[in-house]
């Protein structure tokens, strides 16, 4: 009985640090065969760039989830920067205005940590409100209406290619991917993050401040979301308060789930959620180049996300009762 539970855990551990890797090879190779000059390296750069946003809220929310939490307001914040740095920019505040953009979504990102924390409300409750009352914000600061960008320099460095051929975004990318990296596998900060979200009570009685350590996550998603609108303004060259970062909360955190870390908390996986995010352009790609409805990826990303939901839960439960068996 045992040998068989360990087994069991293996397999799903396997099945738990792979799935994104399986998940993309096999819409890949349905790429291969149904979406016409797939391999084009023009393709390869679009991924790229219509990724990136995601790519750093994913980042910044496999943190949040990590300690058993979720933010779903992640969307409507990346339109509040959006808008915040247009208006500024045009108002003649120059750099200042992209500093001003990610702090304000910084301390939103706090803000939701400290309402979290101190009060002992659902994380899902807390920034389904700030979600609401974030987009409304940004439709007020802008009469609801869109901006364009009249900043030639975000334009050029939006567009610029390193070599001539390389987007900046892809650096962009590499860089965060890296520092998310070292703060998992390098810092205290990742341990006590996945110890907080393994066991709550023992991680505040190990003498760390479980709520400067919420704080700081959800600053970290926010501050991630300031540069991630920054960025989308500058791939739209505009604002748009009613649909930027329109459902880009449920992207990231399907990349987040798929890659592997478990939404329950107490693991973290870079590496997989950076698989997960390229899967989930890859099936935007796969539908919009196949001149598919829109839909359709709803219903495949939805498909994947449950499948890996399943093997998540399934593996933590599975530990759970190993655990219970030997003692």
């Amino acid at each position: 009985m045992k040998n068989e539970s360990l087994f069991q855990k293996n397999n799903e551990s396997i099945l738990q640090r792979y799935g994104a890797i399986l998940f993309f090879c096999i819409i890949l190779i349905a790429n291969i065969f149904v979406t016409p000059n797939f391999f084009h390296i023009n393709t390869l750069w679009n991924a790229v760039l219509q990724s990136t946003t995601v790519m750093l809220l994913s980042l910044g929310m496999m943190l949040i989830i990590a300690t058993g939490g979720i933010d779903i307001s992640v969307g409507s914040t990346v339109a509040f920067s959006s808008c915040i740095l247009v208006l500024l920019w045009h108002a003649g505040y120059g750099i200042l205005s992209i500093f001003a953009a990610v702090i304000a979504c910084g301390v939103l990102g706090a803000f939701s940590g400290f309402i979290i924390y101190r009060f002992k409300i659902q994380p899902l409750i807390v920034t389904l409100g700030l979600m609401t009352s974030v987009r409304g914000a940004a439709q007020l600061l802008t009469s609801g209406q869109m901006i364009q960008l009249r900043g030639k320099e975000l334009l050029d460095f939006g567009y610029y290619r390193v070599f001539g051929a390389i987007p900046i975004q892809l650096f962009i990318i590499l860089f965060f991917v890296l520092i998310f990296f070292i703060i998992v596998k390098k810092t205290r900060l990742g341990i006590y993050i996945e110890s907080y979200g393994d066991n709550a009570n023992a991680t505040r009685l190990a003498g760390v401040s479980t709520g400067v350590l919420l704080i700081s996550v959800y600053m970290i998603g926010g501050l991630m979301c300031g540069v991630g609108g920054i960025l989308e303004t500058m791939r739209l060259c505009a604002a748009d308060p009613n649909y930027t970062g329109l459902n880009m909360e449920m992207d990231a955190i399907a990349a987040v789930a798929i890659g592997g870390t478990p939404l329950t908390g107490g693991k973290i996986h870079v590496l997989g959620t950076v698989v997960g995010v390229f899967l989930m352009q890859m099936i935007n790609m796969m539908v919009n180049m196949n001149n598919i409805q829109f839909q359709a990826s709803l219903i495949i990303k939805a498909f994947i996300i449950v499948i890996a939901l399943y093997f998540g839960s399934t593996k933590r439960n599975k530990k759970k009762l190993v655990v219970n068996r030997s003692v």
